[in-house]
This record gives C-alpha cells, sequence and structure tokens, in this order.
C-alpha cells in the first residue's frame, strides 16, 4: 500500500534534520511552530516534491515541507 506523507526538514549549516511526518501538509507547517519553535513566513514552492518553505525574518529558508510517497505493507 503507497501513502503519502508530508516530512518537515529543518535546515541548519550541518544537514537537514527530517523532523516530523505528518498526513498533511498543515500539520508538518504546524509542527516547525510548536514543536521546533520556528517563526517566518511559508512560501508555496515552486517544486513538486517540495511543497512550502519556511522563510525567517533574515530571508533565510528554516525549513521545507516535502511530499514523498511511502511504500509499506
Amino acid at each position: 500500500m503507497i501513502q503519502t506523507v508530508y516530512v518537515l526538514e529543518i535546515l541548519h549549516p550541518g544537514g537537514v534534520v527530517r523532523g516530523h511526518f505528518a498526513q498533511t501538509q498543515g500539520a508538518a507547517q504546524r509542527a516547525a511552530a510548536g514543536k521546533y519553535r520556528l517563526a517566518g513566513r511559508w512560501e508555496p514552492a515552486q517544486d513538486e516534491q517540495v511543497r512550502a518553505r519556511l522563510i525567517g525574518l533574515d530571508g533565510e529558508e528554516l525549513a521545507r515541507v516535502v511530499r514523498e510517497q511511502l511504500e509499506y505493507g
């Protein structure tokens, strides 16, 4: 069975941390503020896989939400 998941990826100088897996894009975005205390504005991404980018006050990309298809069963 294939399931769509939305992954919150947190960006920092050492690389990318896959911090939260959710069933909706909104839930992944809310985890950025709630669980990880990231602040900024969400912008839609022009990529089929990357759905949104969190831009911080200084214009730097802080996180992104990535859509993935996972097969399990």
